[in-house]
């Protein structure tokens, strides 16, 4: 079988010390509300030469301030506001983005690819999407980095490369991210981009299955199910990380407990169970476990009757879906009828 596919608080747990209350208008000139009230009497009406002097100083900074902001403002900026205000939309996120782009900020990066790969605002643009993800990748967005190989793994719009798809979902999957792990897991399994190596695939799919990502648990269930080289077999720990799977619906693990459980793999034989496991993937149009489900029911097992119009009933449906072995059988049942 093909692997599948709030406030802050210090470290005794207390809430942090509160920051000290800077009195900025006291420090401006003008009269606090609060507790230095008293600095400046009501009836006095006057203040300090040098904090007549500080108060000039203070409000020219500021309005200088203001005055560089607006005349310093960009032109991708002002022409983003014109085309804002001319409605659209789709050229002002354009201007203003792939200006902040080009100045190196990771997060537009980003958004700019996904514009040239979605086609959104401009012309469809697969080769400058990946330009722009690598750009974002390469300053550590584990989105873009994530993005980047799958679309190196898929060949999504440029050839595929799934050496690059690798490097990319290690890079992701070193900074913990669940489904890279997983992913690169499934290319050591399978041999895809790097060599196939089982002992490296069970390493990230333990990483991931711990993450909680139940195709890494059906993954590496399935590994210890059947032994390879560098992992020994191990029922009881596949069975743990099957059940774990199947009870997320999990189809693979299902089919995988199924058989488990009527061959004895490693446990006792328990025909009963096995048909319980086999139902539930059966139902999502599992061929396998149709044809199986067939044949404990043409038989007979420990536990279970046979039963030949329930094992015509899974047979005829495993058939249908192309089971040579579950044809053989309805056609053998129909002559002898």
């Amino acid at each position: 079988m093909k692997p599948a596919n709030q406030e802050p608080v210090d470290d005794a747990g207390s809430p942090a010390p509160a920051r000290r209350r800077v009195d900025f208008l006291a420090l401006v000139g003008w009269p606090s509300l609060g507790r230095d009230r008293a600095a400046f009497p009501p009836d006095s009406g006057r203040m300090s030469t040098a904090h007549r002097v500080f108060q000039f100083v203070f409000l020219t900074a500021v309005l200088a301030l203001l005055i560089f902001k607006v005349k310093t403002a960009t032109r991708a900026e002002a022409d983003a506001a014109d085309a804002w205000a001319n409605d659209k939309l789709a050229s002002a996120l354009y201007v203003f983005d792939v200006d902040m782009a080009e100045r190196g900020n990771a997060f537009d990066q980003k958004y700019v690819a996904w514009m040239y790969a979605t086609g959104h605002g401009f012309a469809k643009d697969p080769v400058r999407a990946v330009q722009w993800y690598r750009k974002a990748a390469d300053q550590g967005d584990l989105t873009a980095q994530t993005t980047l190989a799958r679309i190196y793994l898929a060949g999504d719009g440029i050839p595929k490369d799934a050496a690059a798809a690798a490097q990319w979902y290690e890079k992701a999957a070193a900074r913990g991210d669940v489904n890279s792990q997983s992913m690169l897991g499934w290319m050591y399994d399978v041999g895809e981009g790097v060599p196939q190596d089982a002992a490296k695939a069970s390493q990230w799919y333990s990483k991931a299955a711990v993450g909680g990502s139940v195709i890494a648990q059906s993954n590496l269930g399935v590994i210890y199910a059947k032994g390879r080289p560098g992992v020994p077999k191990d029922a009881s720990k596949a069975f743990d990380l099957l059940g774990k799977a199947a009870v997320n619906d999990n189809e693979r693990a299902q089919v995988w407990l199924g058989f488990l459980l009527e061959a004895g793999e490693g446990l006792p034989k328990d025909a009963p169970g096995a048909i319980r496991w086999y139902e539930r993937a059966a139902t999502h149009g599992n061929s396998f476990a149709q044809e199986r489900l067939g044949a404990i029911y043409a038989a007979g097992a420990k536990g279970v009757a046979p039963d030949s119009g329930r094992a015509r009933e899974w047979y005829q449906r495993a058939a249908a879906q192309g089971s040579a072995t579950a044809r053989q059988w309805l056609a053998a049942h129909e002559e002898a009828r």
